[in-house]
C-alpha cells in the first residue's frame, strides 16, 4: 500500500502467529485510513502462520524484528520507523470501534495536539466471544501519543510508554476491542501466560518490592502461586511501598477476588480496608463493592444488600458522569461497571427488595431493567421475581408482566435472540401450570397460582392463552382457545391436559397437525405426574378418524415408552390398549399383504406392532408358546422396545410357575430330553416341533 506523503498519524504493531485476528484488525483501521492521513506499520517478530503475509495486504511497511525477550524493545523497534505526527499503537487481537469520531476530531484541532502530548484510550477486554453480552473489562490505555515527546517504551512484558512531561488528554469514547483474554480453546493462551511469567519472575527478583510486577504477577499465575504474590503486594500497601497509593486498590481487589472464591474469612475484614484507604476509588466503590453484594446474597444480608446494591449504582453513575479521577482507569481495569454487571446488580437488588417484603421496591427495580438485554439467567430470575410476586402479594402486575413481554418479544438485536428468549421463559413459566406446583401453593395459603400472572397475555403468546385454558371449564371456550395457538411447542402441557380433561375436542376438526407436532405433545403428557397418560389412554375410545386415530395411537406410544413397567395390574391392561390400537391402526397404513408377507419393509415400531397383535391373538387363543414366540420376534424387530417385551415375558412366567404338577412334570420330562441332544442334532429340532413340547414350551423357554 502506497505511504501518504505525511502522514499524521502512525498506528503500530507488533505481531507473532495471529492468523486468527490479523486481518479484522487491519480491516478496521481502513475507515480511519480514509478520514486522515494515516500510515500502518507492523513488526513481525517471527511467525510462520501467514500472519506476516496477511499484514502485508493491509499495513504500509512491514518488517522483521528477531525476538530477544523484550516487548518494550519491540515496540521501540516500530517508534523507530514512525513518520506520523501521532502514534497509536495496537495489538493483534484488538479491533478499532467504528465510532472514532473523538480521534479524528483531536487530530484536527491544532490546539488539543500542542496542548497534549499523551492520551488514554478505552480498551474494552472481553471474556466471552459473545461480545454483546456487555460482559467486559473496561480501562483507559495509554495508547496515543505525540511523537516529537521523546516517548519511548519501557519494561520486558507489559511494556508502558514513558514521556518526559506529560500533558494528559483521556478519550474515553474511544474503543478498542479486545478478545486476547477469551478462551478459544487451545494451548496459546496457556502458553501467552507461561511466557509472561517467566518473564515477570526475573523482573521480580530484579526488585521484590516493585508492586506494579507484583500485581501483574497474581494476574497472570494461577490460584496456588497467586496467594503467595498476593499476600505480598498486600502488605506492601499496609507498608506504603512505592505507587501504594496507585495500584493499592487493584491489589485489593484480587484479595477480595480470591477470599469470596473460597470463602475465606478474611473477606470482610480486606473489604472493610479497602473502603477505608480509598474510600473514593472506582475500583473499590464498584469492583470491591460488587463482590462483597454477592457475599451478602450468600450471606442472607438482604438490608446490607440493599445498601451496597445502591452505592453500586450510584457509583456506576458518577462513572459513567466522569465525576471521578479519571486517570484512574489508567493503572486498572474497571470489569463490574459494564452493562453485564449492571444489570446483574439490578437483579440481585430485586431479589433483596423481595426477600425483606419491600414489593413496591421490586417493582421500581423491575421497571428500569431492559428485559431484552437480560442474560438467560437474568431473564430467568426477573421472570422468578414476578411470579414470586404474583403468589405472594395482591399488586395488579399486568403492566409489568406486558412491559416484559413486549421486551422479550422484541427482535433486539434480533429475532432469533428474541425467540431464545420467549423459549427460555416459556420452560421456565411450565412449573407454575403443574398440578403438583399448584396443590402446594393452595396447601400454603398464597395469595393466586402463579400461572395467572400470564393472564393479561392471552392475546399475546401461549403462555397466555395456557393461564385461560387452565382457568375456563367450558370445553367450546377451551376449543377457543386451543384454535389460537400457534407454537404448540411453546404451551404448557398441563394447559393441554387441563383441556382434554374438560372434554375439549382435540385434535381440533378440520386442523390437521403434523404427526410429529402430535408426538410430541404425547411425549410431554407422558411427562406429567401421577401416571396422567396411562390413565388417560386407559380411557380413550378407538376413533374412526383418522387424525384423532393418529393423536390415540402418538399418546399410546408415549405411554409404552415412558411406562416403568413395575405394575401388572395397571400395565398389562395398557399393552392390551396399545394392542388394540395397533390393530386399528396399521391396516390404515399398510396393505394386507405387507403386514402378513412383507414385514420386513416396515419400520421397526410398526413390525413389533403387528408381532404384538399375533402375540395377543395367540394368547386369546390359549397357544402361549406361540405368543410367547411373538413377543420374541418383536423385540427382535424393534429393540426401544425391550423394555415392555421383558415385562410380558416375565408374567407369562408367572403365569406358568402356577401350573399343574402333571405339566410341570411333563416340562422336567421335555427339558431332559432336549438335553440329550447336542445342537443341531435332527432329533432336536424334530421334539420342538412336537405337540408335547408345545404345550410346556412356555415352561421351558
Amino acid at each position: 500500500m502506497k505511504q501518504p506523503a505525511k502522514p499524521l498519524l502512525t498506528v503500530g504493531l507488533i505481531v507473532k502467529n495471529e492468523i486468527r485476528c490479523i486481518e479484522r484488525c487491519l480491516k478496521s483501521l481502513e475507515p480511519l485510513r480514509k478520514a486522515i492521513p494515516c500510515e500502518v506499520i507492523v513488526a513481525d517478530t517471527g511467525s510462520d502462520d501467514g500472519t506476516r503475509e496477511m499484514a502485508e495486504k493491509y499495513a504500509d511497511l512491514v518488517f522483521d524484528f528477531a525476538w530477544i525477550g523484550n516487548f518494550a524493545a519491540a515496540r521501540n523497534a516500530v517508534l523507530d520507523k514512525a513518520r506520523g505526527e501521532w502514534f497509536l499503537t495496537m495489538d493483534a487481537d484488538e479491533w478499532l470501534d467504528g465510532d472514532f469520531r473523538e480521534l479524528t476530531e483531536f487530530l484536527s484541532y491544532p490546539i488539543l495536539r500542542q496542548r497534549f502530548n499523551l492520551c488514554g484510550v478505552t480498551v474494552y477486554n472481553y471474556t466471552t466471544p459473545n461480545f454483546e453480552s456487555g460482559l467486559y473489562g473496561e480501562f483507559l490505555a495509554l495508547r496515543l501519543f505525540k511523537l516529537s515527546s521523546g516517548v519511548r517504551y519501557e519494561g520486558i512484558v507489559h511494556e508502558s510508554p514513558k514521556v518526559p512531561k506529560p500533558s494528559y488528554y483521556a478519550m474515553s469514547h474511544l474503543v478498542l476491542h479486545h478478545d486476547g483474554y477469551v478462551d478459544f480453546g487451545g494451548e496459546k493462551s496457556k502458553n501467552k501466560r507461561e511466557r509472561n511469567m517467566e518473564l515477570l519472575r526475573k523482573k521480580l527478583a530484579d526488585d521484590p518490592k516493585d508492586l506494579m510486577t507484583l500485581l501483574q504477577c497474581i494476574e497472570s499465575s494461577d490460584n496456588a502461586a497467586c496467594f503467595d504474590y498476593l499476600h505480598q503486594a498486600v502488605q506492601g500497601v499496609r507498608e506504603e511501598w512505592p505507587s501504594w497509593d496507585v495500584l493499592g486498590a487493584s491489589i485489593y481487589r484480587h484479595a477480595v477476588t480470591l477470599y469470596r472464591k473460597y470463602d475465606m474469612p478474611e473477606l470482610w475484614d480486606t473489604v472493610r480496608e479497602a473502603e477505608k484507604r480509598f474510600p473514593q476509588a472506582m475500583m473499590v466503590r464498584i469492583e470491591i463493592n460488587y463482590i462483597a453484594i454477592e457475599a451478602c446474597m450468600k450471606e442472607k444480608n438482604y438490608d446490607e444488600a440493599i445498601r451496597r446494591c445502591e452505592a453500586y449504582l450510584q457509583a456506576v453513575e458518577d462513572y459513567h458522569n466522569k465525576r471521578y479521577d479519571q486517570s484512574e482507569l489508567t493503572h486498572m481495569v474497571l470489569t463490574a461497571a459494564s452493562p453485564f454487571f449492571q444489570r446483574e446488580i439490578c437483579v440481585k437488588l430485586a431479589n433483596a427488595y423481595y426477600e425483606v417484603k419491600d414489593y413496591d421496591a421490586v417493582l421500581s427495580v423491575i421497571r428500569t431493567m431492559p428485559a431484552g438485554r437480560l442474560e438467560d439467567a437474568q431473564l430467568e430470575s426477573v421472570l422468578c421475581i414476578l411470579l414470586n410476586l404474583q403468589t405472594h402479594s395482591r399488586f395488579d402486575l399486568t403492566n409489568a408482566v406486558s412491559a416484559f413481554w413486549e421486551q422479550i418479544s422484541a427482535p433486539d438485536p434480533d429475532k432469533k435472540r428474541a425467540d431464545e428468549r420467549i423459549f427460555l421463559v416459556s420452560q421456565v413459566a411450565q412449573r407454575a401450570f403443574s398440578w403438583k406446583f399448584r396443590k402446594q401453593e393452595e396447601e400454603k395459603g398464597l395469595a393466586r397460582h402463579a400461572y395467572t400472572l400470564f393472564l393479561p397475555l392471552k392475546d399475546q403468546c401461549a403462555l397466555g392463552l395456557a393461564a385461560a385454558m387452565v382457568e375456563a371449564e367450558d370445553a367450546e371456550e377451551l376449543d377457543r382457545l386451543l384454535s389460537a395457538v400457534e407454537d404448540w411447542g411453546l404451551l404448557p402441557i398441563h394447559a393441554l391436559a387441563h383441556a382434554i380433561i374438560a372434554g375439549a375436542a382435540f385434535p381440533l376438526p378440520g386442523d390437521s397437525l403434523p404427526v410429529e407436532i402430535l408426538d410430541g405433545l404425547a411425549a410431554r403428557l407422558s411427562a406429567i405426574e401421577d401416571d396422567f397418560l396411562q390413565e388417560l389412554c386407559l380411557c380413550i375410545d378407538i376413533p374412526e378418524d383418522y387424525d384423532d386415530l393418529n393423536w390415540a395411537r402418538g399418546l399410546i406410544l408415549a405411554a409404552v415408552q415412558a411406562c416403568k413397567w413395575e405394575n401388572p395390574e395397571k400395565d398389562f391392561p395398557l399393552v392390551r390398549r396399545f394392542v388394540q390400537l395397533e390393530a386399528a391402526y396399521l391396516p390404515r397404513c399398510y396393505t394386507q399383504e405387507l403386514l402378513s408377507s412383507q414385514l420386513p419393509l416396515l419400520p421397526p415400531v410398526h413390525r413389533f406392532g403387528v408381532y404384538l397383535t399375533r402375540a395377543f391373538d395367540a394368547l386369546d387363543a390359549g397357544d402361549k408358546t406361540e405368543y410367547v414366540r411373538c413377543v420374541r420376534e418383536g423385540l427382535t424387530a424393534c429393540e426401544s422396545m425391550k423394555p415392555m417385551a421383558k415385562f410380558l415375558m416375565e408374567e407369562v412366567k408367572k403365569a406358568g410357575d402356577g401350573a399343574s404338577e402333571e405339566l410341570s412334570a411333563l416340562a422336567a420330562q421335555v427339558k431332559q430330553m432336549l438335553a440329550a441332544f447336542p445342537e443341531g442334532d435332527p432329533r432336536l429340532e424334530q421334539l420342538r416341533k412336537s405337540e408335547v413340547y408345545r404345550q410346556v414350551a412356555s415352561m421351558i423357554e
